[in-house]
C-alpha cells in the first residue's frame, strides 16, 4: 500500500476536522460560522431571521473575535432597507467577510439595495435567509419561499438548507464562493423548519473555517481571465519600471541599463519575491537617494494577476466612482459582460481548490 493510500484511508478513518457535535438550531448553527468569520455584520430584526444577528451579536458583545483575531462590528439601522444598504457598504471596502440576515418583507423591503449588492460584486458578503411567507390578506411569519422567489431575479448566488448541518456547511461554503466568484450568496433555510427546530449538528470547528476560507484580507491568484483584467495587479515587474521611468535622469546611463536588463532577465523570480530577496543586487545600481523609495516600492508591489481574497471595490482614500449613468447600449454590455464573465463562473469556482495565500 502506498504512502498516499495509507494516508487517504487514515484520514477517513479519523477526519481532521470531525465536527464540534451539539444539539442547535439553524439559526444557531449559522450564527457559530458567522461569529468566527465576519468581520462585521449589519443587521435588522425581522421573524423568524432575527435570532441569527442576535447570536451574533451577543457573541460579538462579550468580546468575542473572529479566528483571525479581530473584534468584529455590529450595528442595527432603522430598517432592512439600510441595513442592506449599509451592509453593501461595508463589504465593498474590502478585506472582511460581511453579512446581513433578513426575511420576507424585509428582503422586498431592501430589494433596491439586493440588486446594488450583485451588481456592485461585493465579495465576500452573504446574506442569511430564514425563510419566510410574504405576508398579503393577512399576516404570515411561517416558513414559505415567496422571499427567496423575489430575491432571485437580484442575481444572488443562492444555496438552500434542509437542515441545520446544512445550515451551517453552506454558510461556510457561502463565504467562500463568494469571495473567490466576486458574486454576493443567499444562504438561506426554511423559517422555523429549520431556522428554530433543535437538532444534531457538527459543527465546523473554528480551525477549519480559519483554514478552509482564508484570511479575507490576504492575496490570491485571481480565478478567472475577466478578474485578471479588471482587479487582477499589474505586478512588480511592471511598479518597478514605473519608478525607473519616474526617476531614470537621476540614474548613470549605464547603471540604469543594468538595472533593467537585471530586472528582464529576473522578471519572473522578482514577480513572486514579496519578501525583497532580490533587492540587495540591485541597490548598488541606484543613486543613494533612491534607496529606500527602491526598497518601499519592491515590497510594497503586488504579484502580477493577484488581488485581495476580498477585494476593496471602494477606497476611502482614494475616492473614485462608480456607477455611473449608461446609456443602454453600454448598460446592456455590463449585464451581459457580468452574466458571462462571473456568474457562468460559480459552478466550477465552487468545487475549484484554491491557494490561501500567493505565497
Amino acid at each position: 500500500m502506498s504512502t498516499l493510500t495509507q494516508r487517504s484511508n487514515s484520514y477517513q478513518d479519523t477526519p481532521i476536522y470531525p465536527g464540534i457535535p451539539t444539539v442547535i438550531h439553524g439559526n444557531g448553527a449559522v450564527a457559530h460560522v458567522m461569529d468566527h468569520v465576519c468581520g462585521g455584520v449589519i443587521g435588522y430584526p425581522i421573524t423568524p431571521s432575527t435570532e441569527i444577528s442576535e447570536l451574533y451579536e451577543a457573541f460579538r458583545a462579550q468580546g468575542g473575535c473572529n479566528v483571525w483575531g479581530q473584534h468584529p462590528f455590529f450595528f442595527e439601522p432603522e430598517g432592512e432597507h439600510s441595513a442592506q444598504s449599509g451592509a453593501l457598504g461595508a463589504a465593498l471596502t474590502g478585506g472582511k467577510y460581511i453579512s446581513n440576515a433578513s426575511s420576507s418583507q424585509g428582503i422586498l423591503y431592501g430589494l433596491e439595495s439586493h440588486y446594488v449588492t450583485v451588481g456592485k460584486k461585493a465579495a465576500g458578503f452573504v446574506l442569511h435567509v430564514a425563510a419566510r411567507s410574504v405576508s398579503r390578506h393577512s399576516l404570515n411569519v411561517m416558513a414559505g419561499h415567496d422571499d427567496v422567489y423575489a430575491l432571485l431575479s437580484a442575481g444572488y448566488t443562492t444555496l438552500f438548507a434542509s437542515n441545520a448541518q446544512e445550515a451551517a456547511d453552506l454558510a461556510a461554503i457561502s463565504y467562500r464562493i463568494s469571495a473567490l466568484s466576486l458574486i454576493p450568496v443567499a444562504n438561506t433555510m426554511d423559517g422555523f423548519a429549520t431556522s428554530h427546530i433543535q437538532s444534531e449538528v457538527a459543527l465546523p470547528e473554528p480551525d477549519l473555517l480559519k483554514h478552509y476560507l482564508g484570511d479575507p484580507s490576504d492575496r490570491i491568484p485571481a480565478p478567472t481571465e475577466a478578474q485578471c483584467l479588471l482587479y487582477g495587479a499589474k505586478g512588480r515587474v511592471w511598479q518597478l519600471n514605473q519608478f525607473i521611468e519616474k526617476y531614470h535622469s537621476q540614474f548613470w546611463p549605464e547603471k540604469l541599463d543594468e538595472l533593467r536588463n537585471y530586472i528582464t532577465v529576473n522578471a519572473e523570480a522578482i514577480e513572486q519575491d514579496s519578501e525583497g530577496k532580490l533587492v540587495e543586487p540591485t541597490v548598488a545600481l541606484l543613486p543613494e537617494l533612491l534607496h529606500k523609495k527602491w526598497q518601499r516600492a519592491w515590497l510594497n508591489a503586488y504579484e502580477k494577476n493577484t488581488r485581495q481574497r476580498v477585494p476593496a471595490l471602494v477606497d476611502t482614500h482614494n475616492p473614485g466612482l462608480t456607477g455611473g449613468v449608461q446609456n443602454q447600449p453600454d448598460y446592456q454590455a455590463g449585464i451581459v459582460d457580468h452574466r458571462s464573465h462571473f456568474q457562468s463562473d460559480v459552478p466550477h469556482l465552487s468545487s475549484k481548490p484554491c491557494r490561501n495565500t500567493v505565497n
